[in-house]
């Protein structure tokens, strides 16, 4: 499992910067990987085991969401993973849901666990040059912003004593742009963390007629694991609802190397878009009904391979 949180990492290493002479590139992508499993178990005599493991990566020229789904089912217990990623420029989304399910047995004897983990990924650069004829050469300033909307859910149901049905669920939401914003969820106590169309941005100093470098990048790391024994039963859930993620606020605050404000200058982009102003991103199904979906197609498909093995 550790490999996913070393995914996420290198993710938020990749940081959100602006810098001058850029990269001369312009992309929008998404990266998932996704692993669970789930054992069911009796002493000294059947047991059954399940797991599966995924991982993608796009570079979105248009805007369909990359989507993905994995679970694992064995004796009374499932865990699954699923959810999408999409970006573009200027805007960028992620939906993810990790459960463990750990169900009763007929008696004490008997074991359930199992656990989801799921990391998402997204990104977008583009280089920007901002122009005016009188100053081209000169250095000036400018404010650039984002605006962050979601949340992240941990919860944790146990049916039964604690030392005979146990749960787990963490995780967090990272993005970057200019300076970090930086949620975390790590224990089942805490409730829903929820932003709403937060504010990320800063002033950026550039040369006018010279291109730089914009990146905005986010991320979210989650888990769930459950174990039960006997006819105790746990469901570990996280929840990381960022179907409206990140969109482009726009510019402001354009001054000139002496402090004085500019508002005849054209802005030009790689990718076209154009970064003055606020960027709405395309319509999507509602992430619950997209869920539904997908956690549904999920475990059909883990029923029906249990169910082979078993047959």
């Amino acid at each position: 499992m550790h490999a996913l949180s070393r995914m996420t990492s290198t993710a938020l290493l990749l940081a959100a910067m602006c810098s001058p002479a850029g990269a001369q590139t312009a992309s929008a992508v998404g990266i998932y990987e996704i692993r669970g499993y789930h054992n069911a178990s009796v002493p000294d005599g059947p047991s059954d085991s399940d797991e599966f493991e995924d991982r993608g990566q796009r570079v979105f020229s248009d805007p369909q969401a990359l989507n993905f789904a994995g679970a694992a089912c064995a004796g009374t217990g499932c865990s699954d993973a699923s959810g999408y990623v999409q970006a573009g420029f200027g805007w960028m989304r992620m939906y993810g849901v990790v459960r463990s399910v750990s169900g009763a047995s007929p008696t004490i004897e008997y074991s359930n666990n199992g656990r989801a983990v799921l990391g998402i990924f997204s990104q977008f650069t583009d280089e920007l040059t901002i122009s005016d004829p009188a100053r081209n050469g000169t250095p000036g300033s400018v404010f650039l912003s984002t605006l962050l909307d979601g949340g992240v859910s941990p919860a944790l149901d146990v049916f039964g004593p604690s030392e005979l049905a146990n749960g787990y669920a963490e995780g967090y939401f990272g993005a970057t742009f200019l300076d970090m914003v930086y949620l975390e969820a790590n224990t089942i106590d805490l409730p829903p963390t929820r932003i709403d169309n937060a504010e990320i941005g800063g002033t950026v100093s550039f040369i006018f007629g010279q291109p730089f470098s914009i990146t905005v990048a986010a991320s979210s790391w989650m888990q769930a694991s459950s174990g039960s024994y006997g006819i105790n039963a746990a469901v570990a859930t996280f929840v990381s609802d960022f179907s409206r993620t990140l969109t482009w606020g726009g510019m402001s605050d354009l001054l000139d190397a002496d402090g004085n404000p500019v508002a005849d200058y054209s802005v030009s982009s790689l990718s076209g878009t154009d970064y003055r102003y606020a960027i709405v991103p395309p319509p999507v199904p509602e992430p619950a009904t997209l869920l539904l979906w997908l956690l549904g197609l999920s475990l059909l498909a883990a029923r029906q391979r249990w169910l082979r093995r078993l047959g």
